[in-house]
C-alpha cells in the first residue's frame, strides 16, 4: 500500500498541543522559587551569597526547556562517595544503613563562575525543588551513574515493521480472491464445549497459508472425471448399433419369407434355409 506524503489528522481526538495539562506542566516547570534559609552553621549558605545571586541562580533554573535538562543539571552538582562512617541510632539489625553519601554544590555565574559546597536544605531551597526529586536523581546516580529519563506519560514503542504488515496485506489479498464456499463451514450442531476441547488453532500466516493450500486441493478433488463419462457414452453407442444390426436382420427375413412359397408340409422356413445354404 503506497503511504500518501501528506498526512492527516483527526479532528475528533483531543488536541496534542495547547491543552490545559501541557500548559500546567510549562508552568510548573518554569515557576520554580526560593525556599527559607537553611540557617547553618557549617556552610552558611545564604550568607555566603547575595540576593542577586540567589535570584540568578534561580531564574538560570528556570530558564531550561524541559525537565530532564532540568535534573541533568542538578546531577552535575552532586557528588556520590562511598559511606566512610555509620554511626546508627537503633543498632546495625535495625537501622537502614547506607553504602554511598552525597556532597552539593551551587555554581555562581558572575564574572568568574565558581562553585561553592552548600548543604541539603540550601541546596533544596536555592533551586527550589522537593526532597523527593532530589531522592530520585540520587537514585539514578547511585545505580546507573548518570540521571535517567522520565518515562512517565510515554507509551513502549510496538509498532510493527513494514515488512510484516506488507506480508499481512499481500496474505489478505490473497484470501479475499478465494471463494468463500470452498471454506469448511463448522456445524452449528457441534457445542462450544466441544471445540474447545478440539482445540482450535492459532490464526496466524502460516494457518491461513495452509486453509488456502487445503481449499484448492479439495476445488481439484470437486472436478468432474471426463474419462468415465466417455466409456459410458461409447457403451450405450455400442448397444444402440447391435439392436439396429439386429432389426435389419429381421427385417430382410421377412421379405424373403413372403418371395418364398411353403411345401405340401407347409414348412417355408426349411426351404428357405436350404436355399440361403
Amino acid at each position: 500500500m503506497a503511504e500518501s506524503k501528506e498526512t492527516t489528522i483527526n479532528t475528533k481526538k483531543r488536541k496534542r498541543t495547547g491543552r490545559m495539562s501541557d500548559v500546567l506542566k510549562k508552568l510548573r516547570l518554569q515557576n520554580h522559587e526560593l525556599g527559607d534559609d537553611c540557617k547553618c552553621d557549617r556552610f552558611k549558605c545564604f550568607e555566603m551569597t547575595s540576593k542577586d545571586q540567589r535570584t540568578r541562580i534561580i531564574s538560570q533554573f528556570n530558564s531550561f526547556a524541559t525537565r530532564y535538562d532540568q535534573d541533568n543539571y542538578l546531577s552535575g552538582l552532586i557528588t556520590v562517595s562511598n559511606a566512610k562512617r555509620r554511626r546508627p541510632r537503633l543498632g546495625e539489625e535495625n537501622a537502614k544503613l547506607h553504602n554511598k553519601s552525597y556532597s552539593y554544590k551551587i555554581r555562581m555565574i558572575a564574572d568568574d563562575t565558581y562553585e561553592i559546597p552548600v548543604c541539603r536544605k540550601a541546596f533544596l531551597s536555592l533551586h527550589g525543588i522537593t526532597g523527593r526529586r532530589l531522592q530520585f536523581i540520587q537514585k539514578s546516580l547511585t545505580e546507573h551513574g548518570v540521571v535517567q529519563k522520565d518515562k512517565r506519560g510515554t507509551h513502549v514503542k510496538t509498532q510493527l515493521p513494514k515488512e510484516t504488515t506488507d506480508l499481512m496485506y499481500k496474505q489478505i489479498d490473497t484470501l479475499k480472491s478465494v471463494n468463500e464456499e470452498t471454506f469448511d463451514i463448522p456445524d452449528d450442531s457441534n457445542s462450544e464445549d466441544d471445540l474447545e476441547s478440539e482445540g482450535e488453532p492459532e490464526l496466524n500466516l502460516e494457518t491461513l497459508q495452509n486453509l488456502l493450500d487445503d481449499s484448492q486441493s479439495q476445488e481439484n478433488q470437486n472436478m468432474p472425471d471426463t474419462s468415465s463419462n466417455v466409456s459410458i457414452e461409447t457403451f450405450h453407442n455400442s448397444q444402440r448399433d447391435e439392436s439396429e444390426a439386429e432389426i435389419c436382420i429381421l427385417e430382410e427375413l421377412e421379405e424373403d419369407s413372403d418371395e418364398s412359397e411353403p411345401d405340401e408340409d407347409g414348412n417355408w422356413w426349411k426351404n428357405f434355409m436350404g436355399q440361403s445354404t
